[in-house]
């Protein structure tokens, strides 16, 4: 499984896409982070609240990624591949899942970092 997930982490490190989602999350979480600070909507006792809501707008960025990393492999005929070194689906879809929240968690807390930056 150790094998499956570190190829799954390779094949997220090395394509553009993560990076580009990384960079938009970051101007998303801060830029609304910006807006409410501009508006002085800051004031309340709910300020952590407001922050986490201006990074909240990466979510469907990391949806969208986590469905790419199934699809991408089907779109290039690279899945043929993968089930020839792992057979069985359901270990190969479970360390999708799991290579996909661990790159979810990350935009989220790249998301919630800028935006509390601001």
């Amino acid at each position: 499984m150790t094998a499956l997930l570190s190829s799954e982490i390779l094949k997220l490190r090395t394509t553009r896409v993560p990076y580009v989602f990384a960079g938009i999350v970051t101007l998303l979480g801060a830029g609304a982070a910006a807006i409410f600070v501009i508006s002085d909507s800051l004031e309340d006792d709910d300020a952590w609240l407001v922050l986490a809501q201006g990074a909240n707008f990466g979510n469907i960025l990391a949806t969208i990624l986590g469905i790419l990393i199934v699809t991408n492999e089907y779109r290039h005929g690279t899945i043929n591949s993968t089930f020839l070194v792992e057979p069985e689906r359901e270990r190969v879809l479970g360390t999708k899942l799991v290579a996909g929240v661990i790159a979810a968690a990350l935009l989220a807390l790249l998301a919630f970092a800028s935006a509390a930056v601001i």
